[in-house]
Formats: structure tokens, C-alpha cells, sequence
């Protein structure tokens, strides 16, 4: 049982009308929740065989970009510059070891009920760097952000960057990642947040 509700919790927080009572679910609460589900699952050891890299995303960014080049040859060489950019930067950035993935670790698949918090829908499972699912969840919740900040009329300001660094705090909290190695993870979510981005557009 439950559904999902972090777009629902950020619209409350931009229009104003977040619940405010002790045990209420708030969109602190959920984004730690869905946090601490991330590190659970790429805590648990389990080992699949079925890898999906860095370089896997990349490739199936460039396929995707043949029918843009039809639809709008000017946005498919935009897109293919920012392409270049983000291989020039993953070069620079040291590969973090793979775990168990959900693959399509969105908002959209975790789900609350009262006080808990579930994962649903693994249909995409793999073993991938910890950063696959960070950055997606993260390009989601920026993109959602941003839309209903931008759609609401009741004028509060909502940093789209809080509400992700706020996630990544809890993560790397709960996932033990101190210094350089905190560096090396927000690094390489940068590039998987950007690769979703660019899957998205």
C-alpha cells in the first residue's frame, strides 16, 4: 500500500500548506526516507552479473541522439556539445565500485503509507555505481521542482538545490561516505544527474 507524494509535498511547501502538526509526513521527512531506502538497497549484497557503466549510458545517450538530429538538427548538435563537456569531465572523475541498483530510481517509485516508505517496480535492476540512481533521483526531483515552483502563484522561493543536497547529506550519512570519498560520490552523481537530464530533454 501507499502512493507516491514528494511532488505533492513540494507543492504544499511552495503554496504554503505543509502540514504542520507533530507526525505529519513532511517533504524533510520524505526526501530522508527516500534517502535511507538508497542506502539500504545499495547496502544489500546482492550480486547480479548484470552491469550497467558509465560508458553503457553514454552509448545510449548517442543513440538516442539520431532522432533528435531529425527532429531538430540545431538542438541535436546543443545536445551533443554538452555531450562532449560532461566525457571531458567523467574522465577527470574516479569510478565509484558497483552495487545492487534499482536502475530507475525516481520519486515516482517510492511510495509512502503513513509512516513508511517503499521502493516498487524492479524491472530494472542491475549492478551500476551507486551514483546511477543518486543522479536520477536527483534530475527528477530538480526537474519537479522547478516546474512547480514555476507554476505556482503563491511566491515562495524553493531551492531545487536544497532539496538535493539535502538528500545526498542523508545518503552519504547513512552510506558512510566521510572526505574524499564524499567528493569522489558528488562528483560522479554530477554525472549521472546530468546524463538524465540530457535523457530527459
Amino acid at each position: 500500500p501507499g502512493i507516491p507524494l514528494i511532488p505533492q509535498l513540494i507543492q504544499a511547501q511552495v503554496d504554503g500548506t505543509a502540514e504542520s502538526k507533530p507526525g505529519a509526513l513532511t517533504l524533510d521527512v520524505a526526501l530522508k526516507d527516500c534517502a535511507r531506502v538508497a542506502v539500504a538497497l545499495h547496502k544489500t549484497e546482492i550480486a547480479l552479473s548484470k552491469p550497467r557503466t558509465l560508458e553503457d549510458e553514454l552509448a545510449s545517450l548517442a543513440e538516442q541522439m539520431q532522432p533528435v538530429q531529425e527532429f531538430s538538427l540545431a538542438l541535436a548538435m546543443q545536445l551533443q556539445n554538452v555531450i562532449r563537456q560532461l566525457q571531458a569531465f567523467a574522465q577527470q572523475t574516479k569510478p565509484l565500485p558497483l552495487c545492487l541498483s534499482h536502475g530507475d530510481f525516481t520519486y515516482t517509485q517510492l511510495i509512502f503509507d503513513d509512516e513508511s516508505c517503499g521502493l516498487v517496480d524492479f524491472d530494472t535492476m542491475c549492478e551500476a555505481e551507486p551514483a546511477l540512481d543518486l543522479g536520477q533521483f536527483l534530475a527528477y526531483l530538480r526537474l519537479t521542482a522547478s516546474k512547480i515552483q514555476h507554476s505556482s502563484t503563491a511566491g515562495a522561493e524553493l531551492a531545487a538545490d536544497e532539496l538535493c543536497t539535502q538528500f545526498l547529506d542523508t545518503y552519504m550519512q547513512g552510506a558512510g561516505y566521510r572526505e574524499a570519498k564524499a567528493e569522489q560520490l558528488l562528483e560522479r552523481v554530477a554525472v549521472y544527474e546530468i546524463i538524465s537530464l540530457l535523457r530527459i530533454a
